[in-house]
């Protein structure tokens, strides 16, 4: 019951502060009707992220995945499924979302909603002037274009840490390596040492080859210039 209450007060949340954003509409048109399912392994969550409507109607929904009790009970099929290790990894994810992603179907859907989030830059003042009206919210409007000089800075540096600290916790929360692989790591670092030594090696006698026959044609050309005066005129 927590869960469905707290799923609806964000999907309001996020709806409203999405709708604030006049360039939402054109980022949500390639995933409107898909859906993304996200699992997180702890606390154990599966939601569906459902991208509903077109246009003005557009809009997100969340709905816990259901569960299959019996056989023959149907379970939806979402576009792609985004699977983490818990809350942090997934806060990670959205700060870089790159390298071998856990992700299985659609992997367009994904990269579609990573456009959305990049893109998205919030009308703040727009919702301000609607609460507390047009004089309020120009007031509003100039405090922050004072303030902005030293706000940016920080907000980036508090996004930096952020990111920094959700990218160090989903490191620590991965699988440690196995001595196996350990093993194999390292005979695959002596294999390449072994390699790059050879090609060091070859490159070297290539490189003495050039200056020999560097060497032969100046000795060549040398001979040449002393044989010119001894020729008859």
């Amino acid at each position: 019951m927590l869960t469905v209450l707290a799923l609806a007060a964000a999907e309001r949340l996020i709806n409203t502060a999405l709708r604030s954003d006049p360039t939402f509409y054109a980022s949500f048109a390639p995933l409107s009707g898909k859906t993304l399912r996200v699992c997180v392994a702890e606390p154990e969550l599966m939601v569906d992220v459902l991208f509903c409507g077109a246009d003005d109607e557009a809009h997100l929904r969340f709905e816990p995945v259901a569960r299959a009790i019996f056989e023959n009970t149907a379970v939806s099929t979402p576009d792609c499924t985004l699977n983490v290790a818990d809350w942090r990894a997934l806060l990670a994810l959205t700060q870089n979302p790159s390298g071998n992603l856990p992700i299985s179907g659609d992997y367009r859907v994904l990269a579609d909603v990573e456009t959305l989030w990049r893109n998205f830059s919030p009308d703040v003042f727009m919702q301000f002037e609607a609460l507390f009206g047009k004089a309020a919210g120009s007031y509003a409007y100039a405090l922050h274009e004072q303030a902005k000089p030293v706000l940016e800075p920080l907000a980036r540096g508090v996004r930096s840490e952020l990111g920094a600290w959700c990218r160090t916790a989903a490191d620590c929360a991965s699988e440690p390596v196995s001595d196996a692989d350990i093993t194999v790591r390292k005979q695959e670092l002596l294999r390449l040492q072994s390699d790059i030594e050879r090609e060091e090696m070859r490159l070297a006698h290539i490189k003495a080859q050039i200056a020999k026959l560097q060497q032969d044609s100046t000795n060549l050309d040398n001979a040449n210039l002393d044989d010119e005066p001894n020729k008859p005129a």
